[in-house]
């Protein structure tokens, strides 16, 4: 264990969801701040749709899933009274099908392909997700060549990892990916992260 090295509100604000239909995977990193409520209204909302949302292209997967997390938000923090409306996630979703990743990214999530030699980023960082925060992120597909694996990560890895990271992902994943997404992120705590870290991996 890495404690925390900032003030929080929640022990554990991030969540992860991950899903396979018939060769198909959907990842999702939730990263929350000031309280766990808006990261388990988006990763919730997304998982709850996991099945139908595979049925779909990647990159309209993608849209389609951000839009449903952004309303579960903006609800669960407008509507209930159990809640800190203050609350806010940023969120990053891949979907990949038939040799193409769907992304879209809410916040400073990153979403690389993982190539032989270095890490490539998919997407481009939005606004958070919160109570007056959008409705939704653009989806962006890309095509997967002979990448090596494909990570979905909050700030907390990447900032921890530091400069030169996308050149010391492939060097770091060689196996199992449990194995591997556990090194990153027992990596990621050695160097100062704390227990801020969420992150999903899929070696196609």
């Amino acid at each position: 264990m890495h404690p925390k090295g900032y003030p929080h509100v929640d022990p554990n604000e991030d969540a992860v969801c991950a899903g396979s239909l018939d060769g198909k995977y959907l990842l999702a990193v939730a990263d929350g701040h000031n309280g766990f409520e808006a990261a388990f209204a988006a990763i919730t909302a997304v998982h709850d749709e996991a099945g139908a949302l595979l049925e779909l292209p990647p990159g309209e997967a993608a849209a389609k899933a951000m839009s449903l997390a952004a309303a579960a938000v903006r609800s669960t923090l407008l509507d209930r009274d159990d809640v800190r409306r203050e609350s806010g996630t940023a969120l990053g979703i891949a979907v990949v099908c038939d040799g193409r990743v769907g992304v879209s990214i809410a916040g400073d999530v990153t979403i690389a392909l993982i190539g032989k030699r270095r890490a490539q980023c998919l997407g481009r960082n939005g606004a958070f997700l919160n109570v007056g925060g959008p409705s939704g992120a653009p989806g962006t597909s890309a095509r997967l060549k002979d990448d090596k694996a494909l990570l979905v990560a909050s700030d907390g890895l990447i900032d921890f990892l530091g400069q030169g990271w996308e050149a010391e992902l492939p060097t770091v994943l060689d196996g199992d990916p449990l194995v591997d997404v556990t090194r990153l992120i027992e990596l990621a705590g050695q160097r100062g992260a704390g227990d801020n870290v969420s992150a999903a991996l899929l070696k196609p």
